[in-house]
């Protein structure tokens, strides 16, 4: 030892260095494990992605038909927003499938209340003869997410094993 002192900030430096690399290997051992893992689309990512298809194809064109500056279409973006980043966050949990659908279902509902705030502008009665179907299905979704998620742990696994 040569008697050198160290601050704890260095210290704090170097842990936090070796937490970073700790965390790029055990991302790297998961990406050598699951290499050969053909990636699966069940039925819920194949719904997610036909329902984020309809609400942005819906609601590029209206927000750019309607598109006004002022304190209701920046409400409108920020819903939009949040849509897209639930949405990235959805991509993001492909592997934990609940976590998915959950994201997904949140995607899903600020699209459709953004679906809802632009169409109240054109008519409410076209904003309720088409939001109060997308509510519903939406809803629907979110409550089967949920009833999911609180039977995931009792629910055996049925794999057959050959």
């Amino acid at each position: 030892m040569t008697g050198e002192r160290v601050s704890a900030k260095e210290v704090a430096e170097a842990k936090d260095r070796m937490d970073r690399y700790a965390h790029a290997i055990e991302f790297m051992k998961f990406l050598e494990e699951t290499k050969d893992e053909p990636m699966s689309f069940s039925d819920s990512w194949i719904y997610s992605v036909i329902m984020q298809v309809i609400i942005i194809g819906t609601l590029i064109p209206l927000h750019i038909h309607l598109q006004e500056n002022n304190d209701y279409f920046y409400f409108v973006r920020y819903i939009m927003g949040m849509q897209v980043l639930f949405l990235i966050a959805e991509i993001g949990c492909f592997k934990q499938r609940l976590q998915g659908r959950v994201m997904g279902s949140i995607s899903h509902m600020c699209g459709v209340v953004a679906i809802i705030l632009h169409l109240r502008l054109i008519s409410w009665a076209l904003a309720m003869g088409i939001g109060i179907p997308l509510s519903l299905w939406t809803f629907i979704t979110i409550f089967d997410t949920c009833f999911m998620a609180s039977v995931a742990d009792y629910v055996p696994d049925l794999t057959l094993t050959v």
